[in-house]
């Protein structure tokens, strides 16, 4: 009995560690996550709240991204791409005044 009972011990806090580690790195907001992204073109600041948005337009088709920015299809410069995980899995586009400045591709999330 004692056996049964150290390595249910054993197995609550293994899972209590995964689950504290899981809601370290979600921590973040998304808001802070917005302000951390950086333009490669510039190393400037992408955007905040305000400019970067889910983007259910992005597509990838041939080798190439592509976005509807103010309903017209266009291509996203590879400089304007992030290297960075999505938030949450979902493609980002980052317009200001109708202009891309940042992209962040769909897949991985924090």
């Amino acid at each position: 009995m004692r056996a049964f009972n150290v390595r249910s011990m054993r197995a609550i806090t293994t899972l209590v560690a995964i689950s504290f580690l899981a809601f370290s790195v979600q921590a973040q907001t998304k808001s802070d996550w917005f302000k951390s992204l950086m333009r490669p073109d510039t190393l400037t600041s992408c955007c905040d709240d305000a400019d970067c948005k889910v983007d259910d337009t992005a597509r990838f088709d041939d080798g190439q991204w592509t976005v509807e920015i103010n309903g017209r299809r266009q291509a996203v410069q590879r400089s304007k791409i992030l290297e960075t995980e999505s938030y949450d899995g979902r493609a980002y586009s980052c317009v200001y005044q109708g202009v891309l400045l940042c992209f962040v591709k769909p897949g991985g999330g924090y």
